[in-house]
């Protein structure tokens, strides 16, 4: 066992991270897992967006970093161009200087990228997102139309307020749903339809309340109807109305709370892998929101072909 030189707890260094820093001639890792991730996050701002000036063209922009930040910022489409050098930043290294101060000189410096998107149409306030469409206010998001107010969500269309979904259609506060449509107030369903309030369903359609069922329909609350019954019973409970709504809530959290069995991750098709929403790894340690991974480690919203998935292991040299 190691001990963090920052927080002091207790730490393992695996057999399969000591043998990539071996590899790569680097020492073990003297911070805790956690305090290392917290090292690498002070260096990411992704949901947070400013008006500033452009530095090198004086316009208003949209940035990740505030006005008043010590950096100098470039509209991201000035910044790909031959307008200006980067060399000019250059300069040489002093020995007998502390190597951190320098570095940060040099950081102030040169200037930043205002946002980290591309191939965009109508989605300037975004952030670490690509190729969407009509969007606004999604984060680390791909290949999405008219979403609104999302993180983590990929493939998506006419979704508000959702976090890492895939392939969903006019979804309003999903939570870990895949190729659903119409659904709301759902986490961690697949393949559902025409529903409101699912919690770890499968293939489910127009159901009410429902946690833990796979491939049923016209079910409220986990008990069976009609179809007749079914509409007659939602009409009742009148989901156009907030209050109505909120009531429901409150009554599905309570019976889901009390009856739901939740399985201990949230993964499938792995072997070996510590974590959580995790698919199809192997022989990884401590990876989330990943998928296709192998020997791995403490890696976060990553997907990799197993060809090139040791170069993963760098991530936990931060010091």
């Amino acid at each position: 066992m190691s001990s963090c030189r920052l927080c002091e707890s207790a730490f393992t260094v695996h057999p399969q991270e000591k043998s990539f820093l071996e590899k790569v001639s680097l020492p073990e890792p003297t911070l805790c897992p956690t305090c290392r991730r917290q090292g690498r996050f002070a260096w990411r701002n992704e949901r947070r967006l400013y008006h500033r000036k452009c530095g090198l063209t004086g316009k208003q922009i949209i940035s990740v970093y505030a006005p008043d930040s010590p950096y100098s910022v470039y509209d991201q489409h000035e910044w790909y161009t031959d307008k200006w050098d980067a060399m000019q930043q250059g300069r040489d290294f002093n020995f007998s200087k502390p190597f951190f101060p320098q570095f940060d000189a040099l950081m102030k410096a040169t200037p930043k990228i205002s946002v980290f998107t591309s191939n965009n149409l109508n989605s300037d306030y975004t952030n670490g997102a690509q190729q969407d469409k009509n969007c606004y206010m999604i984060f680390v998001s791909d290949h999405d139309e008219d979403c609104y107010y999302s993180y983590g969500i990929d493939s998506c269309s006419s979704c508000i307020e959702c976090l890492n979904c895939f392939k969903c259609v006019l979804c309003i506060e999903c939570v870990d749903c895949s190729e659903s449509y119409n659904l709301a107030h759902s986490e961690r369903s697949h393949n559902c339809r025409d529903s409101f309030f699912l919690s770890d369903c499968k293939g489910c359609a127009n159901c009410f309340g429902c946690f833990g069922l796979r491939n049923k329909q016209h079910c409220i609350f986990n008990e069976q109807h009609t179809k007749e019954e079914y509409e007659k019973k939602l009409q009742e409970l009148n989901t156009g109305n907030f209050r109505t709504l909120s009531s429901a809530r409150d009554v599905f959290l309570r019976k889901s709370g009390e009856q739901q069995i939740h399985q201990f991750y949230d993964g499938n098709g792995n072997e070996n892998v510590t974590g959580d929403h995790i698919v199809h790894c192997r022989d990884c340690i401590e990876c989330y929101d990943s998928a296709d991974l192998e020997n791995c480690g403490y890696l976060i919203f990553s997907s990799s072909p197993k060809t090139v998935s040791t170069v993963m292991w760098s991530s936990i040299t931060v010091r």
